[in-house]
Protein backbone atom coordinates (compact mmCIF):
# COMPACT_ATOMS: atom_id res chain seq x y z
CA UNK A 1 0.00 0.00 0.00
CA UNK A 2 1.18 3.51 -0.83
CA UNK A 3 0.29 5.55 2.27
CA UNK A 4 0.16 9.34 2.48
CA UNK A 5 0.99 10.61 5.97
CA UNK A 6 -0.34 14.15 6.31
CA UNK A 7 -0.84 16.75 9.00
CA UNK A 8 0.10 20.24 10.03
CA UNK A 9 3.43 22.01 9.89
CA UNK A 10 3.14 22.84 13.59
CA UNK A 11 2.11 19.35 14.73
CA UNK A 12 4.75 16.76 15.51
CA UNK A 13 4.04 13.06 15.66
CA UNK A 14 3.93 11.69 19.22
CA UNK A 15 4.95 8.25 20.48
CA UNK A 16 1.25 7.34 20.42
CA UNK A 17 1.00 8.45 16.78
CA UNK A 18 3.97 6.27 15.85
CA UNK A 19 2.33 3.30 17.62
CA UNK A 20 -0.83 3.86 15.57
CA UNK A 21 1.18 3.98 12.34
CA UNK A 22 2.88 0.70 13.27
CA UNK A 23 -0.57 -0.95 13.45
CA UNK A 24 -1.22 -0.24 9.76
CA UNK A 25 -0.10 -3.34 7.89
CA UNK A 26 1.06 -3.60 4.30
CA UNK A 27 2.77 -0.21 3.92
CA UNK A 28 5.03 -0.40 0.85
CA UNK A 29 5.71 3.34 0.39
CA UNK A 30 5.18 6.42 2.55
CA UNK A 31 4.16 9.56 0.69
CA UNK A 32 4.56 13.03 2.17
CA UNK A 33 4.54 16.64 1.09
CA UNK A 34 8.03 17.72 2.06
CA UNK A 35 7.00 20.34 4.64
CA UNK A 36 7.99 20.69 8.29
CA UNK A 37 5.99 19.08 11.08
CA UNK A 38 4.14 15.87 10.21
CA UNK A 39 5.70 15.59 6.74
CA UNK A 40 9.26 15.69 8.12
CA UNK A 41 8.37 13.36 11.00
CA UNK A 42 6.71 10.88 8.62
CA UNK A 43 9.72 10.84 6.31
CA UNK A 44 12.11 10.22 9.18
CA UNK A 45 9.85 7.50 10.67
CA UNK A 46 9.52 5.67 7.34
CA UNK A 47 13.27 5.76 6.76
CA UNK A 48 13.84 4.34 10.26
CA UNK A 49 11.35 1.55 9.47
CA UNK A 50 13.06 0.78 6.16
CA UNK A 51 10.00 1.89 4.17
CA UNK A 52 10.66 3.74 0.89
CA UNK A 53 9.57 7.40 0.86
CA UNK A 54 8.20 9.45 -2.03
CA UNK A 55 8.14 13.21 -1.41
CA UNK A 56 5.83 15.48 -3.42
CA UNK A 57 7.16 19.01 -3.02
CA UNK A 58 4.74 21.89 -3.67
CA UNK A 59 6.03 24.26 -6.38
CA UNK A 60 5.14 27.55 -4.68
CA UNK A 61 7.33 29.55 -7.08
CA UNK A 62 5.40 28.44 -10.18
CA UNK A 63 1.88 28.02 -8.80
CA UNK A 64 1.60 30.36 -5.82
CA UNK A 65 -1.37 29.59 -3.57
CA UNK A 66 -2.49 26.76 -5.88
CA UNK A 67 0.74 24.81 -5.27
CA UNK A 68 -0.54 23.09 -2.11
CA UNK A 69 -3.86 21.91 -3.56
CA UNK A 70 -2.14 20.78 -6.79
CA UNK A 71 0.42 18.79 -4.80
CA UNK A 72 -2.36 17.23 -2.70
CA UNK A 73 -4.17 16.09 -5.87
CA UNK A 74 -0.97 14.54 -7.21
CA UNK A 75 -0.37 12.69 -3.95
CA UNK A 76 -3.96 11.42 -3.83
CA UNK A 77 -3.74 10.24 -7.45
CA UNK A 78 -0.59 8.28 -6.61
CA UNK A 79 -1.65 6.80 -3.25
CA UNK A 80 -3.85 3.98 -1.98
CA UNK A 81 -4.50 5.36 1.52
CA UNK A 82 -4.14 8.37 3.82
CA UNK A 83 -3.14 8.58 7.49
CA UNK A 84 -4.20 12.06 8.61
CA UNK A 85 -3.11 13.84 11.78
CA UNK A 86 -4.06 17.28 13.17
CA UNK A 87 -3.42 20.22 10.88
CA UNK A 88 -5.05 23.15 9.15
CA UNK A 89 -6.51 23.99 5.75
CA UNK A 90 -3.84 22.09 3.82
CA UNK A 91 -4.50 18.96 5.86
CA UNK A 92 -8.25 19.37 5.30
CA UNK A 93 -7.57 19.72 1.56
CA UNK A 94 -5.54 16.49 1.57
CA UNK A 95 -8.35 14.71 3.43
CA UNK A 96 -10.92 15.88 0.87
CA UNK A 97 -8.76 14.80 -2.08
CA UNK A 98 -8.38 11.34 -0.52
CA UNK A 99 -12.11 11.13 0.20
CA UNK A 100 -13.02 12.11 -3.38
CA UNK A 101 -10.85 9.25 -4.68
CA UNK A 102 -12.26 6.77 -2.16
CA UNK A 103 -8.83 6.11 -0.66
CA UNK A 104 -8.69 4.15 2.58
CA UNK A 105 -8.46 6.81 5.32
CA UNK A 106 -6.93 6.41 8.77
CA UNK A 107 -8.10 9.54 10.59
CA UNK A 108 -6.05 10.20 13.73
CA UNK A 109 -7.38 13.73 14.33
CA UNK A 110 -9.35 14.53 17.49
CA UNK A 111 -13.07 13.93 16.98
CA UNK A 112 -12.43 11.85 13.85
CA UNK A 113 -15.62 10.48 12.35
CA UNK A 114 -13.99 7.59 10.49
CA UNK A 115 -13.37 4.19 12.02
CA UNK A 116 -11.11 1.69 10.38
CA UNK A 117 -9.46 -1.72 10.38
CA UNK A 118 -5.68 -1.53 10.53
CA UNK A 119 -5.27 -4.77 8.55
CA UNK A 120 -4.72 -3.78 4.94
CA UNK A 121 -2.73 -6.79 3.70
CA UNK A 122 -5.33 -7.63 1.03
CA UNK A 123 -5.67 -4.07 -0.26
CA UNK A 124 -2.32 -3.84 -2.15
Amino acid sequence: MKLIIAGGRHYHLTPSDYEQLLQITGIKTVICGGATGVDADAKQWAEQQGIPVKVFEADWQSYGKMAGPLRNRQMADYADALAVFPGGKGTDSMFEEARKRDLKIFDFRPNAQLHFDFNTEDDS
